[in-house]
């Protein structure tokens, strides 16, 4: 016999631990949760904006913190273009500033993925990565001097003299480097090289971005068909994918292939563990064109899965990516539908919208009114039948799941073509231990 209480307590334990909550004994203490705390420093807070409801712990911190409050607050005509383009500027310029490669090269993505804010500032106008900086460290000098920033820059915008106005600045400040016998900033010196009539701001007709158009022409040249496409000739589907790989591959651009793209798995970038194999696999790639192995040599060798080979035989060693397990080829069948799946989840968790995720009647490779995943995927992976939010919680664990180090998805696609079909469930409880309890998923094997 045991006193009553205790029973009650097993009891509620017993019932918490069949919802996956812990024991009352294992709760964390109360505390205080209408606390008014710092939008910024989280510290406690007795000041308030005038205009809306965020707090602050005082004036400074609501002005340090005015980048990103002008979300968030109800100021009349705000956010615009320009607080928009501070954000993105003070992003860029802190990877920017990190010198690390794989952090800039995401910085660069991120800002070209907003094609409204690249037109309207001039981004389109840029023909390399260097003009990108210097754009770059030019806007980020008018934040800092010109006061105040956003409202001036924003007035300049709407009467279409943004461009004079820079040109000016940047004048400007030539001659106060002269005055004060100090070095003017090489992004004063390259804008002044230019003029309204060949650098627009904003640049709204311009639909092809100077940087891909220059990264195509140097493709075309070190591939040395430059007068095929002149003479406007019809490049094959296997001769489109080499040339998308080599423009995105280019120097000037430098855009490597990732989940978000077809060419991650045409040429054998999702392999590819980490940011470093990935340069080192395009580094490869650009090797191989300047080796002597002509245009065609590449497109066969694509068509025949055997990349590899040519690396080789044009004396190329990769040998110490294929020892970690990277090939530059795309992967068989087997393995196709785990790479197949890793982009549908990163295209629809990506946060942007696609026409592809529009129903579109008559598509082979999907079900009717599904948008992000192809037949296949659907069935093995245990997304058919599965309610919205059942879809949305298998996309963020698939997520997880791929950013997990011990991830294989060779392992797993072993586990999805195994006769026991609860192979694939067993690989991803290995992955994440007690994952079906969290998902609140249906007694059945996700491999239906």
């Amino acid at each position: 016999m045991i006193p009553i209480y205790e029973a009650e307590v097993a009891k509620i334990n017993h019932t918490r631990k069949q919802d996956g909550l812990e024991e009352m004994q294992e709760m964390p203490l109360a505390r205080v949760t209408s606390q008014r705390l710092c939008r910024r420093c989280r510290g406690p807070a007795d000041y308030r904006c005038r205009t809306c409801w965020s707090f602050y712990c005082s004036s400074e911190c609501k002005k340090r913190d005015a980048a990103a409050h002008v979300f968030t607050c109800r100021m009349p005509n705000r956010p615009n273009d320009v607080d928009f383009l501070r954000l993105v500027i003070r992003k860029v310029s802190r990877e920017v500033k990190s010198e690390d490669e794989e952090r800039m090269h995401n910085a660069f993505t991120y800002l070209f993925s907003d094609d409204h804010i690249c037109r309207t500032f001039g981004f389109n106008n840029c023909a390399d990565r260097l003009q990108v900086l210097n754009l770059i460290c030019l806007y980020g000098t008018l934040f800092a001097r010109v006061r105040p920033a956003v409202r001036a820059l924003h007035e300049e915008l709407e009467a279409s003299t943004l461009v004079q106005f820079m040109l000016t600045f940047c004048k400007l400040e030539r001659d106060i480097a002269s005055l004060r016998n100090t070095k003017e900033c090489s992004c004063v010196s390259w804008f002044l090289g230019w003029s309204p009539d060949t650098f627009p701001v904003p640049n709204m007709d311009q639909e092809q971005y100077d940087i891909w158009i220059a990264a195509a022409s140097s493709a075309f040249a070190s591939l040395n068909v430059d007068q095929l496409f002149k003479a406007e000739y019809q490049f094959s589907r296997s001769q489109r994918d080499v040339l998308d790989l080599y423009i995105a591959i280019q120097p000037t651009l430098w855009r490597l292939p990732d989940a978000t793209t077809s060419t991650w798995i045409k040429f054998g970038f999702c392999h590819c563990r980490s940011f470093s194999q990935r340069v080192q696999l395009a580094k490869h790639y650009l090797s191989l064109a300047t080796s002597g192995a002509t245009f065609d040599d590449i497109v066969a060798a694509y068509e025949a899965l055997r990349i590899p080979e040519l690396m080789h035989a044009r004396g190329l060693d990769i040998s110490k990516l294929e020892s970690q397990g990277v090939v530059p080829r795309r992967p068989g069948p087997c393995e196709y539908s785990v790479f197949r799946l890793m982009i549908s989840v990163e295209h629809a968790l990506s946060g942007r919208f696609c026409d592809c995720f529009r129903v579109h009647e008559q598509r082979e490779c999907h079900r009717p009114f599904e948008t992000h995943l192809e037949r296949e995927g659907d069935l093995n992976f245990g997304f058919h039948l599965t309610s919205s939010w059942e879809k949305w919680q298998l996309l963020n664990f698939y997520k997880y799941i791929f950013r997990q180090r011990s991830f294989d998805a060779r392992r797993m696609a072993r586990a999805v073509d195994d006769a026991d079909r609860d192979s694939l469930e067993a690989y991803l409880e290995s992955l994440d231990p007690g994952m079906r309890k969290r998902l609140h998923l249906a007694a059945a094997p996700l491999s239906q």
